[in-house]
């Protein structure tokens, strides 16, 4: 049934007197969810408490739980509580059965004297042999705060399940969900007693570095304790009697945890429950050298870890928590591996500060040696300490009191290097004594760079007969050279160095007499490292110092330089920057944003360095190594190419008013630069070109050391854009010009005299002391034709060059295009000859000498040429006076004989007949203009010869009185001609063709 219980607060203050009752639980946890959470709307929880802990049996009829001061249970205050038998002794990964629990109290509960007692509406018979089992489910609409919360007390096992939601009601009948919990809430149980109670209130009074006092409250007089040390199993500690209700012990480790059970003795065989285990840890003690701390353990006992900027006396304002365990120098891991680290990046003050030291009176000299690296974040790359970084190892000569900047004992900073594989720091602690602390503070104050800093096997020992020497460092850094220095009181020291991770006694060792080596037989851009041994007075040597990593300058690049792909960021000699640009740019040198990535952001494309605009810190700068332009007028160029995209796909760049993107030019090696010696600026304004682009710079007013920068800024979050660089070459100067020609089949270049016989473009180069010419060629190269055509011609062909053809046979023409390339015709020709003499007898019977049997005719008027019905056979009887031709067609051939006149109608008459063919020959036909005209007899009368063009013009005229002739028509026109051969007898006309 529901209930709703109020109860005074006089009679919960004299609860113990009035029942009878059993508690358990040493209240050393206040953070345990039980038994219910009160921060979530709904929550379950299971606890196990053991028969030999409750070590009695009886009717439980309430148990109570107590409260931190303070708890508010109002949205918290609707229990169901189930309690039941389990032979379990701790959980597994399942709930017990609510199924086989009984329900002992369904209500509302409240809070009195930081207590909630939960009367049992049917009390609960406990028979004192099995494990206990109570279950509260909370179910009130609503929740309080995240510190309203129960004591419970630590297991070292799963002695508790819970979980807690805001999503809905939970049934405890059907729950899967859930968490283990090393805990159990401390209980009352009501209606039951011990025959020999357990101690209660067991607390621990003092403690510091080797002792401890404790006390609880008990029965009698007669008590049990087991003190060890946090783990040891019950029963196997330092177990004694004693008859006091409270025990101090004077012989414990320092910065130690432990744990403490106790239990009343009320007769032979008669024993309580162990109370406990109740922990605690003993203070930290002195250190005595020697003392090693391998960071191997973590947290780290009897370390502090402190935020604060150090001043003349420094004051901390929190704890740390920047420091973490993690493998040396970024590598094998992060956890458990031996080193300790902390992040330069921003507002960082971090404070590592030792337990406690004592040097001694100064009977004996002691030395600080650890380990240190320094690498970029999170990744094992060699990184370089900004302007506003520092590191450094501070004593504390009042055991950590004060601390002061007057105090510090070595230090890191900007032109200070620190190997990124790590170097072994030794640093003498002879002129101290007494108590001392030692530190090791980080500070930075801007996020220019991202760095880590390491420390490892830090040990304080007594300092050799020979010391070490101390604080080696490398300065004056050139490409073949650099200056070696350390500490140390020996007037002979050996100095060994080599190539990074060369084996010691088979590198240079030299002798030095003081404390400075300068070395001139390296190479450029080689990393090193070197030691240094100490040869005392006494003929002993130190151990070796180091090695400390270092590493050469580049050598100049001389132009014109090789082709830089990018295909790693930054590629040798190159390096990356952040800063501002200004007109006295302060740079930081370390990795910024650079990345290599596709060009364009396209996979299909080589690799190219990119660099991503986006937020309102970006000042990123990517510099070329020294490049060497020679004296002035060297007429250098530098070229490359560029693209910008969007920050996914291959889209447009959007730059923002606030972005930036500039190449630049430092004249002075890159000491400075300066916006004035920008080579080029993209901005919103001018926009970056979203196709791959050639960008070609004269560097002729340049000369000597120069160094290049793309620089990339972004002051304001928003657009997201790519920029990409790749191809990165400076060369001779180059003229670029063009040639566009069309030739017939082949071009011969006047450049390089490479013949080309394809359509395309081609490039040729022309290299002088000056300037290269580049020649793009534009070319169209057209092929010669050859086109076949078969004609049928009558009696003569023209062809398309002017060739006259009399006779059948194949003919090739050439005839050239506007480009000079020859297009070729072959014509296979076959000539049909129709005969166009006409025969006359007695005036009016004319006829035609043509024969062949395929042959039509159609007899003509002259006078307009017009047909004359029904004359269409090989004769013809003239009825009229009056010109008459024919027109002979054979097959396609179609011819018109010449005119002949019938000039009387009386067949008596004499008549002017036609020469036969066998009459005349004329040759060659065609010709030149100068032909032979042959008479088959020598004229018997006065015999004429006209020849008139085709317009009936006369070029020609000549009376004949020999066989043989010679004509000459040199100066006349190519062309077809009619040749008229007239007597007072006979008459002829035919065609001539002159070519």
């Amino acid at each position: 049934m529901k209930k709703t219980l109020f109860f005074l607060v006089g009679m919960l203050a004299n609860i113990s007197q009035v029942f009878s009752q059993v508690s358990l639980g040493v209240a050393d946890n206040t953070n345990s969810p039980l038994p219910i959470d009160a921060y979530y709307t709904y929550s379950y929880s299971q606890t196990i408490y053991l028969a030999d802990e409750i070590n009695t049996s009886g009717s439980i009829d309430s148990i109570c739980f107590r409260t931190l001061s303070g708890t508010n249970l109002f949205s918290s205050n609707d229990w169901l509580v189930l309690v039941g038998y389990t032979p379990l002794s701790e959980f597994g990964f399942e709930w017990i059965n609510a199924a086989l629990l009984d329900t002992v109290f369904d209500g509302q509960i409240s809070i009195t004297n930081d207590t909630v007692y939960i009367p049992f509406d049917n009390a609960f018979f406990y028979d004192g042999n099995q494990n206990l089992v109570i279950a509260v489910l909370e179910k009130t609409l609503g929740y309080n705060g995240s510190l309203d919360r129960f004591y419970c007390t630590n297991t070292p096992n799963s002695r508790s399940r819970g979980f807690a939601t805001d999503l809905g009601p939970i049934d405890p009948y059907t729950i899967t969900d859930g968490n283990n919990i090393n805990a159990f809430s401390d209980i009352t149980f009501f209606g039951i007693s011990q025959s020999c109670p357990q101690p209660s209130n067991l607390v621990v009074d003092s403690i510091n570095s080797n002792f401890v006092a404790f006390s609880w409250n008990g029965n009698n007089f007669d008590f049990e304790v087991d003190l060890g040390e946090d783990g040891l199993p019950l029963g196997q500690g330092n177990v004694f009697s004693t008859q006091l209700d409270s025990v101090s012990v004077d012989t414990l480790l320092s910065a130690t945890n432990y744990r403490i059970y106790v239990r009343e003795i009320c007769g032979v065989g008669d024993t309580s429950a162990w109370t406990g285990p109740l922990s605690f840890t003993t203070a930290c003690g002195i250190y005595m050298p020697d003392y090693l701390q391998e960071f191997t353990d973590f947290p780290l006992l009897c370390w502090e870890m402190n935020k604060g900027q150090i001043s003349d006396s420094t004051a901390f304002e929190s704890v740390s928590n920047l420091w973490v365990e993690t493998g040396f120098a970024n590598s094998g891991g992060y956890l458990g591996t031996g080193a300790i680290k902390t992040n330069l990046y921003s507002n960082t003050k971090e404070w590592l500060i030792s337990p406690t030291i004592d040097l001694g009176n100064s009977s004996t000299d002691f030395q600080l040696s650890f380990d240190a690296a320094l690498t970029q974040y999170n990744i094992s790359n060699s990184g370089t300490f900004d302007a506003d970084d520092s590191v450094f190892v501070v004593i504390s000569t009042d055991n950590g009191i004060t601390w002061s900047q007057n105090d510090i004992l070595y230090q890191w900073h900007e032109g200070v290097s620190l190997s990124n594989s790590g170097e072994e720091i030794v640093i003498d602690l002879s002129d101290y004594t007494g108590l001392v602390k030692l530190a090791f503070y980080v500070f930075s104050s801007t996020t220019a760079s991202d760095l880590d800093f390491f420390i490892d096997n830090f040990l304080i020992s007594s300092k050799p007969p020979c010391p070490q020497p101390t604080l080696l460092s490398v300065s004056n850094i050139e490409q073949t050279s650099g200056t070696i220095s350390w500490t140390g009181a020996d007037s002979l020291y050996f100095v060994e160095y080599g190539v990074v991770g060369f084996t010691q006694d088979t590198a240079n060792i030299v002798n030095v007499i003081n404390d400075t080596l300068i070395v001139t037989d390296l190479s450029p851009n080689t990393d090193y490292e070197f030691y240094v041994s100490s040869f005392c007075d006494d003929g002993d040597t130190s151990l070796w110092s180091g090695p400390i990593a270092f590493t050469t300058l580049c050598e100049n690049f001389i132009a014109p330089t090789q082709l830089q792909t990018f295909d790693v960021i930054a590629p040798d000699c190159w390096v990356e920057a952040k800063g501002l640009i200004s007109d006295s740019t302060n740079l930081s040198f370390h990795d910024a944003i650079w990345t290599s990535d596709f060009f364009g952001n396209n996979a299909l494309n080589s690799m190219s360095a990119k660099v991503n605009l986006f937020g309102s810190n970006i000042k990123e700068w990517l510099i070329s190594p020294s490049i060497d332009l020679g004296n002035n007028g060297q007429n250098f160029q530098l070229e490359f190419d560029i693209i910008g995209t969007a920050y996914s796909g291959v889209g447009p760049a959007e730059i923002g008013v606030d972005d930036t993107v500039r190449v630049l030019i430092s004249t002075d090696n890159g000491i400075t630069w300066s916006k004035q010696n920008s080579l080029d600026v993209w901005t919103s304004t001018t926009g970056i070109p979203n196709t791959s682009t050639h960008q070609v710079y004269d560097l002729s007013s340049y000369s000597s050391l120069v160094k290049f920068a793309f620089y990339a800024e972004s002051t304001q979050s928003g657009n997201d854009f790519n920029f990409y660089i790749d191809n990165f070459k400076v060369k001779k100067c180059t003229q670029h010009l063009v040639l566009t020609d069309t030739v017939c089949n082949s071009y011969t270049s006047p450049i390089s005299g490479n013949v080309y016989t394809q359509t395309g473009v081609y490039t040729d180069t022309i290299s002088n002391t000056m300037c290269d010419s580049i020649y793009t060629i534009n070319l169209t190269v057209n092929s010669t034709s050859l086109t076949s055509v078969n004609v049928l011609e009558c009696d003569t062909f023209i062809s398309a060059n002017g060739n006259i053809y009399t006779q059948t046979g194949t003919y090739i023409d050439t005839i050239q295009d506007m480009f000079n390339c020859d297009s070729i015709v072959e014509t296979n020709l076959s000539i049909m000859y129709v005969d166009l003499m006409l025969g006359q007898t007695q005036n009016i019977f004319l006829s035609s000498n043509e024969t062949d049997p395929a042959a039509t005719y159609q007899w003509l008027n002259c006078s307009d040429l017009s047909p004359i019905s029904g004359a269409t056979s090989r004769q013809y009887t003239a009825t009229a006076l009056n010109d008459y031709a024919c027109q002979i067609t054979i097959g396609n051939c179609t011819k018109t004989t010449e005119c002949i006149t019938v000039s009387s109608l009386d067949t008596g008459q004499v008549s002017i007949s036609q020469f036969s063919k066998s009459d005349i020959k004329v040759y060659p036909n065609p010709n030149n203009g100068q032909f032979t005209l042959e008479l088959s007899d020598k004229p018997q009368s006065q015999l004429n010869l006209t020849i008139s063009n085709a317009l009936g013009q006369i070029v020609h005229q000549q009376q004949l009185i020999s066989i043989t002739n010679s004509i000459d028509l040199a100066n006349v026109n190519k062309g077809i001609y009619i040749m008229d051969l007239s007597s007072p007898t006979q008459s002829l006309k035919t065609r001539i063709v002159i070519e």
